[in-house]
């Protein structure tokens, strides 16, 4: 069975589009610097800038040919290299880490395959100052005009990328997950979305929609406290050719 964690990972990629050339994996700290050397069997599969929380920020999805234990080894080794102080919190299928120095904080997701033998790696870099405004949470829900978030939803996080026209938004609503989900696909409907996965398009906690030139999709789920979900909003623009 596959792991769920890499699910949302590949339904994130599918949003991003385009992606970059393939270039090996190997200068962590410096976003600015091209590569300083090669990393055998890591190669970069997406690279933007995008907009976290109303804050500039550079993203990266690399692929590393190697177990997590081992790619979370060569991030803390090239960390130190550079003079940065790192930290990781490194479970069995995931972990979460972060590189600060030089006026820059990096933050890290890696999530392994099945196989335990390929390992992605989603690095989120910003300056200091950046990075200060967008652990504060965003201003506003952030979403387009055609969509709503659930009455009384409350904005957790926000990204977007102009270039690629696409937009995430995090929220925590009270009420169930079926709740939510009922409320976006009906919000959808009534503003001329169309379901993309047959008459309802919902799968369990998770909805697809298209509209002439956008897709959009959502999922709810328990956020484990407080007895709120936790809703999360795709937007992505069509570009001819998509």
């Amino acid at each position: 069975m596959r792991r769920p964690l890499l699910i949302p990972a590949a339904l994130l990629l599918l949003f991003l589009g385009g992606a970059a050339s393939a270039r090996v994996f190997e200068n962590l700290g410096r976003v600015a610097q091209p590569p300083a050397g090669s990393r055998p069997g890591w190669s970069l599969a997406y690279s933007a800038r995008w907009t976290l929380n109303g804050s500039r920020a550079e993203v990266d999805v690399w692929s590393a040919s190697e177990p997590l234990a081992a790619a979370l080894d060569h991030l803390r080794a090239e960390a130190s290299r550079q003079g940065d102080i790192a930290a990781f919190l490194p479970g069995s299928a995931m972990a979460w880490g972060a590189v600060g120095g030089h006026g820059r904080m990096t933050r890290f997701l890696c999530t392994t395959s099945e196989s335990g033998r390929q390992t992605l790696v989603f690095r989120f870099s910003q300056s200091e100052a950046d990075f200060h405004r967008a652990v504060a949470g965003p201003a506003e829900g952030g979403l387009p005009d055609s969509l709503r978030a659930p009455p009384g939803a409350r904005p957790v996080f926000t990204a977007a990328n102009e270039d690629s026209g696409t937009t995430i938004a995090v929220f925590t609503a009270d009420g169930t997950p079926g709740e939510a989900c009922a409320f976006m696909a009906e919000s959808l409907a009534g503003n001329g979305w169309s379901p993309a996965l047959g008459k309802t398009g919902s799968i369990g906690p998770m909805g697809f929609y298209l509209r002439r030139d956008a897709l959009c999709g959502f999922s709810a789920k328990m956020s484990g406290h407080d007895g709120s979900c936790v809703v999360t909003v795709w937007h992505r623009r069509l570009k001819t050719g998509d």
